[in-house]
Order: C-alpha cells, then structure tokens, then sequence
C-alpha cells in the first residue's frame, strides 16, 4: 500500500497529470453554451469507465490512480466499488477513498468498518487511523470489543491512538492487563502515542513485562515518554537484567539520550555508580559497556571478555566502546576484531584503530595496511574521564 501512494505522490507531482484528466474525461467541450454540461455529468463517463475497469482488475494502479485524481467526482463510482460482492474489488475502493478529501468520504469509510471481509476491514481501520478524523473514534470503540479478527483489533488500538481522542483512553489503557501480549503492547504504544495522562508510568510497567516481546515493543514505541519522564535509577534496573541484547541496546539508547540531556552529569554519576556495583556483582556486560559509554576504563576488563561473543552487535559495540575509550593496551584486541567474519564488527574495529594510525603505533600502521574490509569512522563524541 505504501508503494502504491508514493506512485500516486509521483504522479499527482507531475505535468502529465492535467493530460490524464483530459485523457480520462474522453469529450470535449461544446462551443455552444447551452450544450455544455455540469462538471459532475461531464466526470461521469470517466468514472463509469474506470470503475467498471476496477471491477474487472482491481489491482490496475493506473485506474486506482484515476479515480484518486478526480477526487470528489469519483465518490459515486467508489461506492459501486465499496458494494461489489468481491472483497478483492471492496479492498481498492478502501485504498481509492483514502486518498480522496472530500465531503462525504470519511462517512463511506466509517460505513466499511462492517465490511464481512476481515481484510476489508483491516484496510478500512488502518485508514482512519491515516486520517486521524476524531469521527472514527465512536465507530472504532463500537467496533472493537465485537471484533473477532485479532490484527483487525490490535489495528484498531493503532487508530485510536493516531486519532488520539480522549474517549479512547479507557480501553487503551484495559489493553495494556489483556492476557494477549499483542493487545498489551499496541495498547501502550497508542497511549505513548497520543501522549495521554500517565502513559509513562504504565510504560514503566510494562518493560517489565514477563514477555520480552512486549518489553522491546514499549521500549520502541514509548522511547521519548520514557526518556523525559523516567527517573534514571528505575531505567537502569530494568536494561541492566534484559535477558536480550536487544532489549538491553533498546534501553541504552535512552540511558545515553538522559545521559546527554539537561541533567546529563548527575545522570552519568547515578549510572557509573550502579553499574560499577553491579559489574562487580555480577560481571554484567551491560554495565560495562554502560561504564565505557561514561567514559570508565573499569569496563575494559569484562569488554574484552565478551570480544569473541556469537553476538555481532555485542561484538560491534565493544569495539565501538573500546575505541571510544581510546586506550592503546587495547590495540592488540582491536586487530584481533579487525578480522572478524561480521563487516559490521571488522569496520568498527578498523575505524577504532585509525586514532592510533602513525609512527607511534606500526602494529596498528601494518594491520590496516593489510586490511581490505570497510572502514567505518572512528568513535565520536567526547571521552569522560571518570569522577
């Protein structure tokens, strides 16, 4: 769906279009006056012809496209579309009103919400949510709690969201108790969403959820919430015991974002200060490359522990920390990386090691002398000694 708007975007931008219309409204105008008639009944000949085309291939992007370019005019023929007995046919008339702005539009679609077809239906509430019109909210609630297609369901949470009116926040938030981990997660991306009352501290909540999936799903979709209204101490807990090294990049990421903010220097100080206890507890890798992020060279030691680890966005980041710290005694380990079967982790590595690329340092000199794979820049941003 998403390609077939970037071709219409294309097309509506181009000269040719005006040729299309003319194309499509195969008649001219009567130099008589009296013979000339009504825009309406001039379109009606087009319409009728690309809408009967629709019914026999609707999938013809040229004719979808059409029927989008006479905007208003067309409404008459998508209804004939929305009223076919193939769900195939009803699905184009979905994706053809979408794209019309026009009065009467957003009632045809609101109309499709009790289209039997559960694709039908899917396509219908993905554009609402598109359209963001505070109309869809009551048919959307009516609609939910009777659904039986469950992507239809999470995709009505989705819309509600993007819609954002006050009226759905009750169900949103009933979603985020459901026992379907889907309902969870799209009910608390809604809310993050559309920024309602108390929505970070629900997301708090859910990154704890006993499903991963639900815990990466909040710490993507609520990133920015989280980042401006999470105190760093309650974070830190929650990315130093991800079982994933995903779950755990996801809330570094907006560890780093507070670590850069307002309060960035009392933020580095409250994470040297949990992570250095907990790299000694527990030998956490988390927390040391969250020490590296603060510019601790305590991390080193377990970072180099972890160099040959099967992960390679593990393996990548280490050496980014590595460079980042920029202590020479870890060239040699560095050029070990630099062979590694990962690009990702062999040019990380090459982009380290070009900070110590002179005279000084020959084994680095004839290492990436001998090195064929990408290089990637070297680390930026500042080193911060530790306090």
């Amino acid at each position: 769906m998403q390609s077939f708007r970037n071709n219409f975007s294309a097309l509506r931008s181009t000269s040719w279009l005006v040729g299309l219309l003319i194309l499509l409204a195969g008649c001219q105008n009567s130099d008589n006056p009296s013979e000339q008639a009504p825009a309406a009944k001039l379109m009606q000949g087009p319409v009728d012809r690309l809408t009967l085309a629709l019914m026999g291939d609707p999938e013809d992007e040229v004719n979808q496209m059409g029927l989008i370019a006479l905007q208003g005019d067309s409404l008459p023929g998508v209804q004939k579309l929305l009223a076919s007995n193939d769900p195939a046919v009803r699905f184009a008339g979905v994706e053809i009103l979408e794209e019309i702005v026009a009065p009467g539009a957003i009632e045809m679609l609101i109309a499709s919400l009790e289209d039997p077809d559960e694709s039908v239906r899917l396509e219908v509430v993905e554009a609402l949510g598109t359209w963001q019109n505070a109309k869809a909210t009551d048919p959307l609630l009516a609609l939910y709690p009777n659904e039986t297609d469950s992507q239809v369901k999470y995709e009505i949470l989705t819309s509600l969201g993007a819609i954002g009116s006050i009226e759905a926040i009750p169900v949103l938030q009933a979603a985020t108790k459901a026992d379907d981990r889907y309902l969870r997660m799209w009910g608390m991306d809604a809310l993050c969403t559309m920024r309602a009352p108390r929505a970070t501290q629900r997301a708090i909540k859910l990154i704890q959820d006993p499903d991963r999936y639900v815990r990466l799903q909040v710490l993507q979709s609520c990133k920015n919430l989280i980042v401006q209204n999470t105190p760093t101490e309650e974070l830190l807990e929650t990315v130093l015991v991800a079982d994933s090294f995903t779950e755990a990049s996801l809330g570094r990421a907006i560890l780093t974002e507070q670590m850069a903010g307002t309060y960035g220097a009392p933020n580095r100080a409250i994470v040297r200060e949990v992570t250095r206890k907990r790299l000694g507890a527990d030998d956490n890798v988390i927390a040391a490359l969250l020490l590296a992020e603060v510019g601790d060279p305590a991390a080193i030691p377990r970072l180099l522990q972890s160099a040959a680890d099967p992960d390679p966005q593990l393996r990548h980041n280490i050496a980014y920390r590595l460079g980042q710290l920029g202590d020479p005694a870890t060239i040699p380990d560095l050029i070990v990386l630099l062979g590694d079967q990962s690009d990702l982790v062999s040019g990380t590595a090459a982009g380290a090691l070009q900070q110590w690329d002179n005279s000084s340092f020959p084994a680095v000199q004839t290492a990436l002398q001998n090195y064929a794979g990408p290089k990637l820049p070297p680390p930026t941003g500042p080193r911060l000694p530790a306090e």
